[in-house]
């Protein structure tokens, strides 16, 4: 799909050409002004999924967390006990 905009500052128009150009040489692959754009577009859309996906993979880290301590603490508790009638 193609998208057409009009009436862009030409400072703002000669930044994202020397982002473009500082891009393709970090990454040493080509990258147009067009390129630049596209990856700017597309990053704007994918990022509240990729928020999301943060979110809930740091909910399931702390839920993980969570229940590793309630082992740890169980084991603890067994080790004293074994230790206590065994020991």
């Amino acid at each position: 799909m193609e998208i057409k905009i009009r009436d862009v500052d030409a400072a703002h128009v000669r930044e994202l050409d020397r982002k473009a150009t500082a891009m393709a040489k970090r990454t040493g692959r080509k990258c147009s002004r067009n390129d630049y754009m596209k990856m700017l577009i597309e990053r704007d859309v994918m990022l509240p999924l990729e928020i999301q996906k943060e979110d809930r993979f740091d909910r399931a880290i702390e839920n993980l967390t969570a229940t590793l301590d309630r082992q740890d603490e169980s084991l603890s508790s067994l080790v004293e006990f074994l230790k206590e009638r065994f020991g």
